[in-house]
């Protein structure tokens, strides 16, 4: 079977209901049934609510049991959403049922926090948060707040090596490890190009880069976060202080960012 190409995943912790009776439900089971979950989706398919999300998270974060979020339209169901979460209640194995109801125009989840990713504390930071950060700082102060990004990508990515290498082993893997771990958080999905450990030199390409998306219209390369990244992680990986170049940007017109990760003191001599 075939890989399936990547397709977008929307994070529904944030919903526009677009005028339609949306509402969500925490719901938490007492152990982790998959038969608990049909009966749940039956009850709405019962009333003609239609399912428009279904979300679960770990039982190691809840530690009582399973805890699922639903989304469901109740345009066309003559059912009250405090009637629904009434009968789910009944369902054997669910400890609370608890409902959570449009500001306006939106659904915001507001009863799931903190969230975590792995066994780390997350947040969901959407466009016009990440512009606010990387964009309009640059544009206001220049080259001193690009400096400061791309430290603080080398920092990020010495933590995630920090992290990935308690798990996994070897260079290639830890590059693939990386790898994973950008699209995870929906940052970029980079491919090795070339690893020669020697020199050392390695070539890195990203596609759908967040931050260079940011830039699009600059007439130079735009990444310094992620360029630092690469720099940071790859210079644990060979145990060397490394630098990254942008030669190819998506901000600029190229059809994807490459990086060239050499040592610093060569960087520095050009």
């Amino acid at each position: 079977m075939e890989p399936r190409m990547f397709c977008p995943l929307h994070i529904g912790n944030m919903l526009r209901t677009n005028g339609h009776k949306i509402y969500g439900f925490s719901i938490l089971v007492s152990e982790e049934e998959a038969e608990t979950l049909y009966e749940v989706v039956r009850v709405f398919k019962k009333y003609g609510v239609k399912l428009i999300q279904i979300m679960g998270s770990t039982p190691l974060l809840v530690k009582k049991g399973y805890l699922t979020y639903v989304v469901g339209d109740f345009t066309d169901s003559e059912i009250e959403p405090q009637t629904l979460a009434e009968e789910i209640r009944r369902l054997s194995s669910i400890e609370d049922v608890c409902i959570i109801a449009p500001i306006d125009d939106l659904l915001v989840n507001t009863i799931h926090f903190p969230l975590f990713v792995g066994d780390s504390r997350a947040m969901i930071v959407n466009e016009p948060f990440m512009r606010a950060i990387i964009r309009r700082p640059r544009e206001r102060f220049g080259s001193g707040v690009e400096a400061y990004q791309y430290y603080e990508g080398k920092f990020i990515g010495e933590s995630v090596y920090d992290a990935l290498s308690l798990f996994i082993k070897g260079r290639e893997k830890l590059i693939e490890g990386l790898r994973a771990y950008l699209i995870s958080i929906g940052l970029a999905v980079i491919e090795l190009i070339e690893l020669n450990p020697d020199k050392p030199l390695i070539i890195i390409r990203a596609y759908d880069s967040f931050e260079c998306e940011l830039g699009k219209g600059s007439d130079r390369p735009y990444s310094h976060i992620l360029r630092g990244i690469l720099a940071g992680f790859l210079g644990r990986v060979l145990n060397e202080n490394l630098i990254a170049r942008e030669v190819r940007c998506i901000a600029k017109g190229d059809e994807y960012c490459e990086y060239e990760i050499t040592r610093e003191e060569e960087e520095e001599e050009d």
